[in-house]
């Protein structure tokens, strides 16, 4: 019998999913899921087989990546700020046979399918129909707990990578994140950030894997969100700190007017979160702030309790549970406490397979048993860790992670542009935002015109922010760009 099956036969009438206006039940949404892989296999869709998604996150949305999981299939949740040419690579590169999309991306989406083995981009409307023709009984195959998936994260190299998860994890690791974060079969889960992200995705997952209640936003706003939490009772959410503050930021009027004494587990992720967001946090929600480290690769490694918060500021926490983490000299030789090294994460049932396609990077990444992060920390003598430094240039803003190595490509795609240096800089809102110093001719340039140029070419939060032109970049006796002097200087304000 199916998970979906089991919660309807339990508590057939109870609230499934919650978009807008619409309620569907356990029993609904069960046959529901049981009509989506029925009416993908009738339409020819094999076990195995890849569905990508560029879709705003819907009812019709969550049926979709349900039917394809019990049609034993891989999900591939993409990014719906991407471009055309973005989405193109990563079609290629994937291979889905089906896109599922909305009337928002519908075209876009089929645009970028024309060069790939994508037989058919179905929109919402379409889909829903197929549904609706197709048959109820529990289809001819099974799919895995939580199913399988790909999710795409930008490359250094300057193309996006995908994390592989061939073989989801099963009920045992379910009822870790279940321990961890206090969640229940009773919960009512706000969804208030995009399916596409893999946290806001796997928490909703676990939600409807223990017969909880999810409550879906078609997109994020912060007022909406207190909203909801006051008109549903709102137990559960997850939210990347950028939203949070988002939230904390509206006036005080504003946030009083909604009760949210409901709340009771809020997870915080995708970035650090600031010791001052934290404060205000407990202040305006109380002592229910959970915040964990991972990452797509890894799923989450480390986690802080709502009562380590305030007295471990800087921290991101102490291994997750039934999850070995150390601090690893290059040779994955542990450090002594308190000595600065790269985080390693053991493998375990929720770390991914390798990077499609990547054995070269896979082989980087993956060291025997354990999983490198690119992250450097040390452990305090409580046993909390501290990151105090990345080894490759990622930058996390909003939560989202952007690789600069991808749009210094494409700036030196522009004629005018001889080389260029992108990187983050601290940002109270974001966290970090992207800062761009190019060398060029100030007098081949007109303002504006690099960032119009790079909107063509890659999604707007890849886009840098702030810009400086220049005639040369440092760089070092053989050739190579002195990042760091560049980017040193903005890091190192007070409290930095």
């Amino acid at each position: 019998m199916d998970l979906y099956d089991l919660h309807a036969a339990n508590t057939p009438d109870k609230a499934a999913v919650i978009f807008g206006d619409r309620t569907i039940t356990w029993s609904e949404f069960a046959e529901l899921t049981r009509k989506a892989a029925n009416a993908l296999i009738r339409w020819g869709f094999q076990e195995g087989e890849r569905a990508a998604t560029l879709s705003f996150n819907s009812a019709s949305l969550l049926v979709f990546m349900s039917g394809v999981r019990s049609a034993n299939g891989v999900v591939i949740p993409v990014n719906w700020h991407l471009t055309e040419p973005e989405l193109a690579y990563i079609l290629r590169d994937s291979e889905p046979v089906i896109v599922f999309t909305d009337s928002d991306h519908h075209s876009t989406a089929a645009a970028a399918a024309r060069d790939s083995r994508v037989r058919e981009v179905v929109d919402t409307s379409n889909f829903d129909a197929m549904v609706e023709a197709a048959s109820a009984e529990p289809p001819s195959r099974s799919g895995s707990f939580f199913g399988s998936y790909m999710l795409y994260t930008s490359g250094t190299s300057g193309r996006p990578k995908a994390a592989y998860h061939s073989s989801s994890p099963d009920a045992s690791v379910g009822a870790t994140y279940v321990e961890a974060f206090d969640l229940s079969w009773q919960d009512l889960h706000l969804v208030a950030g995009p399916l596409y992200h893999s946290a806001p995705a796997a928490f909703c997952g676990i939600a409807l894997s223990i017969g909880a209640t999810a409550v879906v936003m078609p997109h994020f706003d912060p007022e909406e969100v207190l909203r909801l939490i006051d008109r549903h009772k709102v137990t559960t959410t997850f939210l990347a700190p950028t939203l949070l503050r988002r939230i904390l930021d509206l006036p005080t009027d504003v946030f009083d007017s909604y009760d949210s004494s409901s709340l009771r587990s809020l997870m915080v992720a995708g970035a650090p979160c600031p010791h001052d967001l934290k404060v205000k946090a407990q202040e305006r929600f109380g002592e229910v702030l959970y915040e964990f480290y991972g990452s797509t690769e890894t799923k989450a490694a480390l986690y802080m309790q709502p009562r380590d918060q305030l007295r471990k500021p800087g921290s991101c926490g102490t291994p997750f549970p039934g999850v070995e983490v150390r601090v690893a000299a290059e040779d994955g030789t542990e450090m002594p406490q308190g000595q600065v090294g790269e985080i390693w994460v053991r493998k375990n049932p929720a770390t991914f397979d390798g990077y499609h396609g990547d054995q070269e990077k896979t082989a980087e990444t993956i060291k025997g048993d354990w999983i490198r992060t690119g992250d450097l920390a040390y452990v305090d003598p409580d046993g909390f860790f501290y990151i105090v430094d990345r080894i490759t240039d990622m930058v996390i803003s909003g939560g989202v992670n952007i690789y600069p190595a991808e749009v210094e490509a494409a700036l030196q795609e522009h004629p005018a542009v001889s080389d260029s240096a992108v990187f983050g800089i601290p940002d109270e809102q974001w966290g970090e935002r992207l800062h761009a110093i190019v060398e060029a001719s100030p007098d081949d340039l007109e303002e504006g015109e690099l960032e119009q140029f790079l909107r063509t070419k890659l999604a707007g939060f890849k886009v840098p922010r702030s810009w400086e032109v220049v005639e040369s970049l440092p760089r070092t006796d053989d050739g190579k760009l002195r990042k760091r002097t560049l980017r040193e200087p903005f890091w190192q304000q007070p409290g930095r």
